[in-house]
């Protein structure tokens, strides 16, 4: 089949038509929450969506929605190729009629839709329905055009290809360098435990018995002295694996003691008789992750001839000017911010190792490690400008190699191409816990702090702001224990030292929570232009209101 021949949409089929603007378009009501804004509100309202059956070649129908009709740039856009279209009446109760619901791939959370009547909800789903069947098979015709051409002209993903033979020097080369690629340099050491953190909520005694029980094992383990503490810097989910949990931490005292304390952890996790390995709460250490600051962990095995191998190339030095060819470049974008990534060339190294993983996309554009991170989850690449057996977006899917982890095979990349990337967006999953007056406290305290009215706050601005809220909440707490002491004579002495016992526990919990903020305001600038967004400054701020103690409206006492 040649591209003239690609599966086309029939708009005779298209129960949709607005013959004023000669396009299947129309206004449906739309839950708030699924359009990829951080801040977005997860009530309904109309937008004007466009069905465009003139695209190019290269091209695979999509589904756009726009704030109002005439608007030049989409709200959103949805892949159709592969996408589902369902009907519950989720909304009943909050009177919400006519809905149904679009399933789009890679995305866990359906995108909920309404229309004016029945009528018209029957038309839309019988006009996506058919649109969804032209757009899978289009999407077939435009692989089977690119195998035909990787069959036929054989392009070279790399722009200076280097064709090895088994046993030549380019392949020993290669495997030699593979087994480096894996890990990733992280800002803090890392380790994952098998512990669901649904179990221990943020702010709960079981999630400070978690960190507690984390920082002592650590501290016995490695025999840690006076004056040398573990600092827990976050807690979150693992990523694709929402039951392990990934804790992120440093070690504070004497000069080189982080250095070497990961050292240490690192000699630490290869001894079965380690006490990280029988402690309280490292015992549940998967002892294949460990991610620290200094450099990637070393590779090591158990069969001599490989580790012969990799003795002699860890710490080879690559001399200035040597072109690498193990790797090709390509461009992501996100929100407008565009970064490089390298990614593993499969046609120098083993092809089982050229993959790319979520969290590298994630680090290339500055989202790891900060606010969006756990809110967030790449889902797919789609490509720019491409030819059109090129041009079908290139989601992450399960490797049965990499335990059914999702990865994107770099072969299905085209070296110096340019990709937006997708995310699975769940910042709004944390805001919608907001009542109404804490979401428009959050807007009041940023438009107060972006006094030039530019969308946009000092980080050093909002940093302050944080530590004199904390001196507040201290206040507050001193202001109830000094008015439970005034009532001294009716209170026991042993119910005035609990009392006292609960107020160091109180401003334990506030210094905790400010610790844990200001580094997430440090690491949520994810440009780096010493600023924040709304959506950054908003989502700490959901933060601090759903795990931290509000003491002006808690009797603590």
């Amino acid at each position: 089949m040649s591209g003239a021949d690609l599966p086309d949409i029939d708009t005779n089929k298209l129960a949709v038509w607005n013959q004023e603007c000669q396009k299947c378009c129309g206004f449906l009501g739309k839950k708030g929450g699924t359009n990829g804004s951080a801040f977005s509100r997860r009530n309904w309202q109309q937008r004007w969506f466009v069905l465009e059956h003139n695209i190019e070649r290269r091209s695979n129908y999509t589904l756009a929605y726009f704030g109002k009709q005439g608007d030049s740039k989409p709200k959103g856009v949805l892949t159709l190729e592969g996408a589902k279209i369902l009907m519950e009446d989720k909304h009943r109760k909050k009177k919400i009629s006519n809905e149904f619901q679009i399933r789009v791939v890679g995305s866990e959370a359906d995108f909920d839709v309404s229309a004016a009547s029945e009528a018209e909800r029957d038309a839309w789903m019988r006009t996506l329905k058919y649109a969804i069947s032209v757009a899978n098979e289009r999407g077939e015709e435009l692989r089977k055009l690119q195998r035909g051409r990787r069959d036929g002209a054989n392009p070279n993903p790399n722009p200076n290809p280097v064709r090895s033979r088994r046993g030549s020097a380019g392949t020993a080369m290669a495997r030699a360098f593979a087994p480096a690629m894996t890990p990733f340099e992280a800002r803090r050491p890392r380790l994952r435990l098998e512990y669901d953190l649904q179990n221990a909520p943020p702010g709960s005694q079981e999630r400070s018995r978690l960190i507690t029980g984390f920082r002592e094992d650590l501290k016995q383990a490695l025999h840690l002295e006076d004056g040398v503490d573990v600092s827990v810097h976050s807690v979150i989910p693992a990523a694709e694996a929402d039951w392990q949990t990934i804790v992120e931490f440093s070690f504070v005292g004497a000069e080189g003691i982080h250095e070497e304390c990961c050292k240490e952890i690192d000699v630490k996790l290869r001894d079965p008789n380690s006490g990280l390995l029988s402690g309280l709460v490292t015992c549940k250490l998967d002892v294949s992750f460990f991610e620290c600051g200094m450099k990637p962990r070393t590779m090591r095995s158990a069969e001599p001839r490989v580790q012969a191998v990799l003795d002699k190339y860890t710490n080879m030095q690559i001399p200035a000017g040597v072109l690498d060819l193990s790797r090709f470049k390509i461009t992501l974008e996100f929100e407008g911010t565009v970064k490089p990534l390298l990614v593993p060339n499969p046609r120098v190294l083993r092809r089982r190792a050229c993959y790319i993983w979520p969290y590298e996309v994630k680090e290339a554009l500055g989202v790891l490690g900060t606010v969006l991170d756990t809110w967030m989850e790449p889902i797919a690449l789609v490509p720019q400008q491409l030819e059109d057996f090129l041009a079908s977006p290139v989601p992450f899917r399960p490797s049965a190699s990499h335990e059914g982890l999702k990865v994107i095979d770099a072969r299905l990349l085209k070296a110096g191409a340019h990709y937006v990337v997708e995310f699975e967006d769940r910042r709004s999953e944390l805001l919608d816990l907001l009542a109404d007056e804490e979401h428009d406290l959050i807007v009041e305290k940023f438009r107060a702090f972006d006094t030039n009215n530019n969308g946009a706050i000092s980080r050093d601005e909002a940093q302050a702001y944080a530590r004199a809220r904390s001196d507040e909440g201290r206040e507050k707490i001193d202001a109830q224990y000094e008015a439970f002491i005034a009532q001294a004579g009716n209170n026991s002495e042993e119910a005035i030292k609990e009392a006292e016992a609960q107020r160091d526990a109180h401003y334990s919990k506030i210094m905790e929570a400010e610790a844990k903020l200001l580094d997430m305001l440090a690491r949520a600038d994810t440009d780096g232009d010493g600023t924040l967004r709304l959506e950054e400054f908003a989502m700490a701020e959901a933060w601090w209101m759903r795990s931290t103690l509000n003491a002006s409206r808690v009797e603590l006492f």
